[in-house]
């Protein structure tokens, strides 16, 4: 049994994608943000191995879209990162993969690579090409494994690892993915993932 978590902010203009403007308008970027989110949750609900679904919201005064209806919905905490993901662990309080919204191209194929991972080890985490990682596993919740580690910084996987290192864990290690953050981004994602919403999207837009 593993909860498959999404960590992500609901798309609200203004307040998501932000690195997207300019050249995108808040709305547009708000527009993208949304097509990642439901390409990560579609991902999530199609791992195998996936026993519940959670997402664990910033939702800036603003309800769920019902195409969130399927997923439990709990509250982010506040604080900083790592005050959030530690709080998300706990609170679903079962073993658990979680990712954020940033890798619509994450397939439910290498989401549940990290899935299997946690059958034979007690964490596993897949590295972000920015320095971050964008996936992390736990089979159970330990804040300690979050706090006060440096969030959003080039060094955040570096850090990750090492800190479950020092408390005893050998995690798997996944393979590395790149964030869908700036326009180059966006690129990137048209090209080698078009079938993805939010490189449809884009597609779309830059043809208008």
């Amino acid at each position: 049994m593993t909860a498959g978590i999404v960590i992500a902010k609901l798309p609200v203009a203004g307040r998501v994608k932000t690195r997207l403007c300019p050249p995108l308008s808040a709305g547009c970027a708000a527009e993208i943000a949304e097509a990642c989110l439901r390409d990560t949750l579609d991902a999530i609900r199609n791992t195998e191995g996936v026993s519940r679904r959670v997402a664990v919201l910033e939702r800036f005064d603003v309800d769920p879209p019902g195409w969130m209806a399927d997923f439990e919905i709990i509250d982010q905490t506040e604080g900083g990162l790592d005050r959030r993901l530690a709080a998300a662990f706990r609170e679903v309080g079962e073993p658990a993969v979680l990712v954020g919204m940033d890798t619509p191209q994450a397939s439910p194929h290498e989401i549940g690579v990290a899935v299997r991972a946690l059958d034979r080890a007690s964490s596993t985490i897949g590295f972000a090409l920015d320095g971050g990682f964008w996936i992390i596993g736990l089979h159970q919740s330990d804040d300690r494994v979050f706090l006060d580690v440096p969030m959003s910084t080039p060094h955040t996987g570096e850090a990750q690892l090492a800190r479950l290192r020092s408390l005893g864990h050998e995690p798997v290690i996944v393979d590395s993915m790149r964030d869908m953050d700036e326009i180059a981004d966006l690129a990137y994602l048209c090209e080698a993932f078009p079938q993805t919403r939010a490189a449809r999207l884009w597609a779309s837009t830059r043809a208008s």
